[in-house]
């Protein structure tokens, strides 16, 4: 860091102001982080209107301290939530500091790992899709149940922010089907809150890009699947939208709006990702992201979509060379070989209820969409309650701090239980039936290793 360069906070981030701390997070990069309020108050004096040394000696002044190599360590700690220029930048969302200054202190909730008020929420705008594709994990295409219009959608952004939420993705189906959407992602961006828009990116066209620019949209998320057309279509089902896909990515990057795209990779497309890889490096993506298929209780397809083994380690040599070459030019990312957690460090934290909400197209607050037809994981629907009833409410309370009475083991006597919650209850539910048991991905089961060799081994 050079202390003549000015850090610009980036337009993804966003802070959420907390009694226990402050919630920090990436729209495109992280899961977020919960830091100290005087680490949110250096965040929120990159501006880029001041130097780092211009910082330094805010910083110093108002805590009272040297400028000292403390102070290097904050802003290295907090590096990828800025942008350095080395001049003066506009900052799109700032913050002002004295909100950051403040004492915390420990609540019910946080003692508990979970947040007084949410910090994200999903809304599933609809389950109407026009691709079929053949691994969707809510098995999206005709609507399911009567959806929630665009005023009733207002009304749920109005009480998010009311809430103090920060971050929204938007997903379906395919969300451009809804009737409101563009109401809905302006409400959206005019509260405040960071929007991430999950599309098959067909209904895409030069309007639809003048009004994303229009609203400010930093970034759009894809789901592409292979970089030829014939492969597109048996992954998506539907013929000739390969064009108007690859179209939309050209018009998008042209104006200046990042593109990522996810991929879920099977035997069906595994032969064409080298090609999906230079195609979406070519085109000017910022980020690919490699998915594995999983099964899902709500979802299309079944082990047949695993990669074998041999495949599975021969691609994570395609992506480990092909990220040397692609260096500087497109972030490339991929599941691991490894199914399981390696160990305490690596358990994967599910956010549903403890910082998150997910609002079906119905109205319905679940868990999670994978868990759309288990009823003991919706909390409650926005017509009926608000989201702040329904956030503090007995059933929420009872999902995510279940009666030790019904959690299985290893989970009830784990020393890691207070941490991981016995992991996810979708997961857990394709080994189990019951949702509080051991996630299957835990190295004191091994349970997806074991399923997933011997599922493939006759393929290998």
């Amino acid at each position: 860091m050079r202390e003549d360069y000015y850090p610009l906070l980036k337009d993804t981030v966003r802070i959420k102001k907390m009694p226990s701390g402050c919630w920090v997070v990436d729209l495109v990069a992280d899961n977020g982080a919960v830091i100290h309020p005087f680490e949110a108050f250096a965040l929120s004096l990159c501006t880029g209107e001041y130097t780092l040394e211009n910082l330094k000696y805010i910083f110093s002044s108002v805590f009272s301290i040297e400028k000292s190599d403390y102070i290097d360590t904050i802003f290295n700690k907090l590096d990828r939530y800025i942008i350095w220029k080395d001049k003066v930048s506009a900052c799109n969302h700032k913050y002002d500091p004295k909100t950051f200054l403040y004492d915390i202190k420990t609540t019910e909730n946080s003692s508990k790992n979970r947040f007084d008020s949410p910090g994200e929420m999903t809304i599933i705008l609809t389950h109407n899709c026009n691709f079929r594709c053949i691994y969707c994990f809510n098995n999206s295409g005709e609507a399911k149940t009567v959806q929630l219009n665009t005023n009733e959608w207002l009304e749920v952004i109005k009480q998010a922010r009311e809430l103090g939420i920060v971050k929204c993705t938007v997903s379906g189906g395919e969300p451009m089907l809804h009737p409101g959407f563009f109401d809905i992602l302006r409400a959206i961006t005019d509260s405040g809150m960071s929007v991430y828009i999950c599309t098959n990116g067909s209904l895409v066209d030069e309007n639809v890009v003048k009004q994303f620019k229009e609203i400010g949209l930093p970034c759009v998320q894809f789901s592409l699947d292979a970089g030829t057309p014939e492969i597109h279509d048996k992954m998506a089902t539907v013929k000739g939208t390969y064009p108007k896909v690859i179209n939309a990515i050209k018009l998008l990057v042209g104006a200046g709006i990042d593109v990522y795209i996810k991929s879920v990779i099977t035997p069906v497309n595994y032969s064409d990702i080298s090609n999906l890889i230079d195609l979406c490096s070519e085109l000017g993506v910022k980020q690919l992201v490699l998915d594995r298929f999983d099964l899902s209780n709500a979802g299309r397809g079944g082990t047949e979509l695993f990669m074998t083994r041999k495949q599975e380690l021969d691609l994570e040599d395609l992506v480990q060379t092909k990220i040397k070459e692609l260096s500087g030019k497109m972030i490339l990312k991929a599941a691991t070989v490894q199914r399981c957690w390696s160990g305490e460090d690596n358990i994967v934290v599910c956010g549903a209820f403890r910082r998150s909400i997910n609002i079906l197209p119905n109205g319905d607050i679940s868990v999670c969409e994978k868990l759309i037809e288990v009823p003991e994981m919706t909390a409650g629907n926005v017509k009926d309650n608000t989201l702040e009833e329904i956030w503090n409410s007995k059933k929420v309370s009872d999902i995510v701090n279940p009666s030790k009475d019904i959690i299985d083991e290893p989970c009830k006597t784990c020393e890691h239980l207070d941490h991981c919650h016995t992991g996810c209850y979708a997961l857990s539910l394709l080994v189990s039936e019951n949702p509080y048991s051991i996630d299957p991905r835990c190295w004191k089961g091994n349970y997806s290793n074991k399923f997933f060799m011997d599922s493939t081994y006759e393929r290998i």
